[in-house]
């Protein structure tokens, strides 16, 4: 699918540019000057948009590159990076992280699986080969093979494996986390004695 400002900028434009392709007058189809001119103006905001990357492949609705400070203060990430999803390192992972949801959102995280063979995942969004492959890169994580990060709600690295990690080592990590310690004792303190 096209982007939301793709999507919009081409209706607003279809409607008033199907009369001036037929070949009437801007008179003769009832199209105002400064309709055009706004036209002229949208149109040249959408190739903004498209030469600054905008995702127009109508396959998938794909993110091309993956901002990690849009969770930052809000979210704790978990980052899989594999090859694909048939590497044994990368199904021992979801295994153990199967039926976790609950331990997942009470502690804000939120789960990435980056792959370099086919789309990954960040909640229900695709992510691109290509935009997995510039995560790696932005994070000294090997170009190929496994790998799992932890990044804290600051923004800082928290662990680095090479190997799957068990629900129960992260969230003992987050646990003894000083920002985590500190949200625990605001829910304490809210929910009362």
């Amino acid at each position: 699918m096209h982007c939301r400002p793709c999507l919009y900028y081409s209706s607003v434009i279809g409607d008033r540019t199907a009369a001036a392709s037929a070949g009437r007058s801007s008179f003769e189809s009832g199209i105002d000057m400064n309709k055009t001119r706004a036209q002229l103006a949208a149109w040249s905001q959408l190739v903004v948009i498209l030469l600054a990357g905008c995702d127009a492949d109508p396959k998938s609705e794909s993110m091309e590159q993956i901002d990690l400070d849009t969770y930052r203060w809000r979210n704790r990430l978990l980052i899989v990076f594999a090859d694909s999803r048939q590497d044994n390192e990368f199904r021992q992972q979801a295994e153990m992280w199967s039926g976790q949801e609950r331990g997942v959102e009470g502690r804000d995280m939120v789960l990435m699986h980056l792959l370099l063979e086919e789309a990954g995942e960040i909640g229900s969004s695709q992510i691109s080969p290509e935009a997995a492959a510039g995560l790696r890169r932005r994070t000294d994580v090997p170009a190929e093979g496994f790998c799992v990060l932890l990044i804290g709600k600051d923004g800082g690295v928290k662990l680095r494996s090479s190997k799957p990690v068990s629900p129960d080592e992260v969230f003992a990590l987050i646990d003894a986390m000083p920002m985590r310690q500190a949200e625990l004792k605001r829910k304490r303190q809210s929910d009362g004695p």
